[in-house]
């Protein structure tokens, strides 16, 4: 019984969804001759003597064409299917027309047969090479049943090779192997017979490998049928009596090596690699195929001897059958093995290629983003190679064409990637270089101009950090010319500050401000670089540009005052730094005051300048002029004002002053005191005592400040030494109190310590036994709280004192004895 052609109802009428495509002409032709082949069947299956040979083998032939045309539409896949069914249908009537032939023609009726069973089997073959087609219900099924039904017709005819392939295809391995084995025993010594069975193992063998099953028992397989298809090829060989069949014997017996050698490498067995490449290349055909380089460079490498890999990788320069995709994958693999030390031979090889044969912008493209990696140690090597191989005037007219705009856009994005890394770990020089590199893959056209312009100011901020400022200012000129805008503006302004030409950047200034995309943030941010170049004409005049810089606001004002206060305490600052505080308090002033903490940042602007201009007096060694010292006062008294409304809203507030450092009422007092003793009228001098405010830290710092005068002095006056000690005590004891406790102690130590090594009665007597009793006493409070550690100290410290004083023996005695009494209770208590 024939099988129905039509395998469902609507296969024969096109759907909405897939509509038939019509077939290119090669498809055309192809399954015009096929459908040819078809038509002599099915003319000759009625009535025939012979079924012709060659009809079969011209379907195979044309079949094997078609197969180069994968992937195929569904429409053609169709039309496969169809003519596969009218293939098999007319095998059907091949083999009815068989079973009723006489005993007399059984010689000619096996030819018969055997040309049948190749129809079917390339009626099964169709089936498998148009795979599922929409429409088609089952297809793996109805495939896997026309293998099925041809192997048997070949086992019938003891044709076990290709039964095994049938079997094979329907995954039958076990089934496969056995029906080969069975085969070997029917080779009869028969040269063809050995050469058949050989690729039949070879093709299995490739079938495993080619499933990307890498697990060791797919290689062991791979490597078995690959091992008996060598064996048998071998013996074919040697079987052979024609120079011809000796020729194709040993072409099969080294493509099965050359497998064999692919399945050790990936068994990562890399000697037994090594010996079939040798094997194959002293053999006395000397095989010289194109993969036996890179099989030897490959396990070269994984031996690690990256001598004898380079010299393989070296020789595949002069070896033209070697494809573009194999070297390519080779130099990649040698690179990803040597690591940095291969970047020269990879750029040594690649350029050999280069002259040897047509290389694609894409190889250059995947050899050049392999070298350069991604980044990491050894990086400046890699680019080194990488600028060296891209600026090759061959390497670039490989992308010059239309047609690698893609591959172009991409080389330009590598290179361009690489440069920023490198800017961003400011090695500028390596990243002018391959920023150069990159502009070579940019098309000098109206689009790209914007692209362009970006690689020169780029490249300016490069050489800006490397100091050539002629060649920053000739890349920003470029950059210029094809896009002027802001950027370019504030890049010349860069390069006119380095320069030191301070007309020329105050020139620039204006010129920004002309710019279509200006923004007053960038005066500031020109304020800033001026400030960082010592450019103080530029300051100068970016600080009057106050219309344009006052409406940045609070941020601004802050960020200003920052700067000036890290300038004023540098301890190596310029006398025009301290110039530039005089300027930034004029700036501040005419910041809204307002708000509490603008209004203390004038008054901090406002003090630093004073302090500036003291410091610069002392730096310089010249007194100040009158009008200096009177634009001194109406600086404090500014500030002055300032800081006595913040005090007074804070009193009104009934909160504690914490808006205002302590460290700003001290300036302002110390330098208030400074600068109105420099003027005959004295009457203030009384008032800066007091100060808008109590300022201990003030009183303190000049108490200790006349301590250390006094003991510095050969011949000490102690009385006067102990009235200090006497006012520094009650300081201490009147703000800190309590909460420092340690500060007033450390001060009766310091007594302690000016009394040691003094004569009798040389410290005065009462000031010493006043030093004494205060200490003794302030043991009280923490003996009533039973604070052990706190009235140990105390009462050591009136002790330790009174020892030094004379006429204290009887107040010593008692102290002790307390002391005694005390130790004991407390000790007594510790153990209960």
């Amino acid at each position: 019984m024939k099988i129905t052609e039509m395998f469902s109802p609507d296969l024969g009428k096109p759907s909405h969804d897939n509509q038939f495509i019509q077939p290119n002409h090669l498809h055309q032709d192809l399954l015009s001759q096929i459908e040819s082949l078809i038509i002599q069947t099915e003319n000759l299956s009625p009535n025939y003597n012979s079924l012709p040979e060659t009809i079969s083998s011209d379907l195979r032939q044309t079949l094997t064409h078609l197969t180069q045309l994968l992937p195929f539409p569904n429409s053609l896949k169709l039309h496969i299917w169809k003519l596969a069914y009218r293939l098999w249908n007319a095998c059907i009537d091949i083999s009815n027309a068989v079973s009723i032939l006489p005993s007399s023609s059984c010689s000619s009726s096996s030819s018969v047969v055997q040309n049948h069973a190749k129809l079917r089997h390339i009626a099964a073959d169709m089936l498998s090479l148009a795979g599922e087609a929409t429409g088609v219900p089952s297809p793996a099924v109805k495939s896997a049943s026309f293998y099925l039904k041809t192997g048997l017709i070949w086992h019938d005819l003891r044709k076990f090779d290709l039964a095994s392939r049938t079997a094979w295809e329907l995954s039958d391995r076990n089934l496969a192997i056995t029906l080969l084995t069975r085969a070997k025993t029917l080779l009869f010594g028969s040269p063809d017979h050995y050469k058949q069975l050989a690729n039949q193992y070879l093709i299995f063998g490739k079938s495993v490998l080619s499933r990307n099953n890498d697990t060791d028992n797919s290689l062991k397989e791979a490597l078995k049928l690959m091992s008996e298809a060598l064996d048998l090829g071998e013996k074919g060989s040697s079987a052979a009596r024609t120079r011809e069949q000796i020729m194709e014997l040993n072409e099969l017996r080294s493509k099965s090596l050359r497998f064999i050698s692919a399945v050790h490498l990936q068994k990562g067995e890399y000697e037994s690699v090594i010996k079939c490449v040798k094997v194959l290349r002293e053999g006395n055909d000397e095989d010289h195929h194109a993969s036996l380089p890179v099989l030897a460079m490959k396990a070269w490498l994984g031996l690690g001897r990256y001598g004898e890999a380079e010299k393989e990788l070296r020789d595949m320069v002069v070896n033209k059958g070697i494809p573009e995709s194999v070297w390519v994958s080779a130099v990649e693999a040698y690179f990803e093995a040597a690591g940095n030390a291969g970047a020269e031979t990879v750029k040594g090889v690649f350029l050999g290629l280069l002259g040897r044969c047509q290389v694609s912008a894409r190889a250059a493209f995947r050899v050049a983003n392999r070298v350069l990696g991604c980044g990491g140690e050894g990086s400046r090597v890699r680019t080194k190679v990488v600028a060296d191989l891209v600026s090759d005037e061959r390497v670039v007219a490989l992308f010059a064409s239309e047609a690698t705009a893609k591959e172009r856009a991409a080389m330009h994005a590598v290179l361009w990637n690489c440069a920023s890394e490198h800017f961003r770990s400011k090695d500028y020089e390596t990243s002018a270089v391959m920023f150069e590199k990159s502009l070579l893959y940019i098309s000098h056209d109206i689009e790209n101009r914007i692209l362009r312009a970006k690689g020169f100011r780029v490249l300016c901020l490069c050489y800006l950090g490397l100091s050539e400022l002629d060649r920053a200012q000739e890349y920003i000129n470029e950059a210029e010319k094809l896009e002027p805008n802001i950027a370019c503006a504030f890049l010349k302004f860069k390069i006119y500050l380095q320069n030191n030409d301070h007309n020329g950047a105050i020139n620039q200034v204006q010129a920004m401000k002309t710019c279509y995309d200006f923004t007053p943030d960038f005066l500031s941010l020109s304020a800033h670089e001026a400030v960082a170049c010592h450019a103080l004409p530029c300051c100068c005049f970016l600080s009057i540009q106050s219309p344009e810089l006052l409406h940045l606001g609070k941020p601004h004002a802050n960020s200003r005052s920052c700067s000036a206060t890290n300038i004023d305490h540098d301890p190596h600052s310029k006398p025009w730094k301290r110039e530039f505080l005089r300027l930034l308090s004029g700036f501040y002033g005419l910041v809204d005051c307002q708000e509490e903490e603008n209004s203390i940042v004038v008054c901090k602007s406002l003090i630093l300048s004073v302090s500036a201009m003291v410091a610069s007096e002392n730096q310089k060694k010249t007194a100040l002029t009158d009008s200096e010292v009177k634009q001194a006062v109406e600086l404090l008294d500014r500030a002055g004002k300032i800081l006595t409304s913040i005090s007074a809203g804070n009193k009104l507030g009934g909160d504690e002053i914490t808006t205002v450092e302590p460290d700003l009422y001290f300036m302002h007092t110390f330098n208030a005191y400074d600068i109105h003793g420099r003027l005959d009228n004295c009457g203030p001098q009384q008032q800066l005592h007091f100060g808008p405010r109590s300022n201990p830290e003030v009183a303190t710092f000049a108490l200790n400040e006349c301590l250390s005068a006094l003991l510095s002095s050969p011949s000490p006056d102690y009385p006067d030494v102990a009235l200090i000690v006497r006012r520094l005590i009650a300081l201490a004891s009147i703000h800190k109190g309590d909460s420092d406790d340690n500060a007033v102690h450390n001060l009766y130590k310091q007594a302690h310590g000016i009394m040691v090594g003094l004569k009798d009665g040389e410290y005065p007597a009462e000031e010493g036994k006043w030093l004494a009793m205060t200490a003794w006493n302030r043991a009280a409070v923490p003996v009533r709280l039973g604070q052990v550690d706190a009235a140990q100290k105390w009462m050591d410290a009136g002790l330790e004192l009174a020892r030094k004083v004379s006429g204290m023996e009887t107040y010593r005695a008692c102290m002790e004895d307390f002391a005694i009494a005390f130790n004991k209770k407390f000790q007594l208590h510790n153990n209960c």
